[in-house]
C-alpha cells in the first residue's frame, strides 16, 4: 500500500519492553505490543466482522458510526456530531486504512475475507484516553512549580514507502496553567536515543520550542520506511498554579507529503 499518514504513529522510548508513560525517557525504541501511544479509546464493533480499530484521534468524545456497504466495500465512519460519513473503499487481503474527515479518524486494519456479506452499521463510543504521556499535577507541583520530559520516538511503520518532509507541531497547548514544548532529539533518524536518569532532568543539545502551524513545524525531513525519530516534550507547571481542570489535554500534530 501507499503511504498514509496513519502508518505514522507515536511509539514509547525507554526500552525495548516499555509500555510505561513515566518510563519515556529516552533509549532504546520500544517494540512492546503495537507499539503505539493511543489518543482515543472505542468500544468494539459488533456486527462489522473483520474490522479491528487500532487508534482514535480528533473525534468528540461520545458515540459515532462505523458503516460498511457490501456491495462497494465502503467502510466509512462519522463521529459524535460530524455531518457525513468518510471512509474508503478496501482491498482483498489484509490491510490498514485510515477513515474519517476532519471531524475525527479511526485507524482500522481490515481482513477483507471476513468483512459482513451484506449492510452494516456499528454503533460504537470514543473515549479521551488519560495519561498517555505525563501524569496527573499533584497540588503540591501545581503550588511549587515543576518541570518534566518525555522522549517519543515518531515511526514510519511504512515498510515499503518514505514519508517525505515530515513535521511535527503544537495543533493545541492544554486549557490550564502549564505549558508544553517540543524538541527533536540529538540521535540519528533510525537511532537510540539518549537516556535520562529521571523526568526532571533536561536532555542534552535539545533545543525546546512551541511551533504552532505546518509551516512553523520542525522539520524532521524524509524519513525512511521503518525507521523512525526522537521527539522530546517538556511540560511546565509555573509556581503557584491554581485550580482544577478535567481532562487537560494538549494535541502533537504530524504531516508529510504522500
Amino acid at each position: 500500500m501507499t503511504m498514509s499518514v496513519s502508518d505514522l504513529i507515536f511509539v514509547h522510548s525507554g526500552g525495548a519492553g516499555n509500555t510505561t508513560p513515566a518510563n519515556d525517557l529516552g533509549g532504546v525504541i520500544s517494540a512492546a505490543g503495537s507499539k503505539r501511544i493511543k489518543s482515543q479509546s472505542c468500544t468494539s464493533l459488533t456486527t462489522i466482522t473483520g474490522v479491528t480499530i487500532n487508534d482514535a484521534y480528533g473525534n468528540a468524545e461520545r458515540e459515532g458510526n462505523v458503516s460498511y456497504q457490501a456491495a462497494t466495500h465502503f467502510l466509512s465512519w462519522k463521529p459524535y456530531g460530524g455531518t457525513a460519513y468518510y471512509g474508503t473503499t478496501v482491498a482483498p487481503g489484509t490491510n490498514t486504512y485510515l477513515i474519517g474527515g476532519s471531524d475525527g479518524y479511526l485507524v482500522v486494519t481490515v481482513v477483507y475475507a471476513s468483512l459482513p456479506s451484506s449492510d452494516k452499521i456499528d454503533t460504537i463510543t470514543v473515549s479521551n484516553l488519560q495519561q498517555n504521556l505525563f501524569d496527573d499535577v499533584s497540588a503540591a507541583r501545581a503550588l511549587s512549580g515543576y518541570t518534566q520530559y518525555r522522549c517519543v520516538y515518531i515511526l514510519n511503520s511504512n515498510v515499503t514507502d518514505t514519508a517525505v518532509d515530515l513535521r511535527v507541531w503544537l495543533n493545541n497547548d492544554t486549557p490550564a496553567g502549564d505549558s508544553f514544548t517540543i524538541g527533536l532529539g540529538s540521535s540519528a533518524k533510525g537511532g537510540t536515543e539518549q537516556l535520562m536518569g529521571n523526568e526532571i532532568t533536561a536532555p542534552n543539545a535539545v533545543a525546546f520550542t512551541a511551533p504552532d502551524t505546518y509551516n512553523l513545524g520542525l522539520q524532521i525531513g524524509d524519513l525512511s520506511p521503518a525507521s523512525w525519530k526522537a521527539l522530546w516534550l517538556k511540560r511546565y507547571i509555573p509556581p503557584m498554579t491554581r485550580g482544577t481542570v478535567i481532562s487537560n489535554m494538549a494535541a502533537i500534530a504530524l504531516a508529510c507529503t504522500i
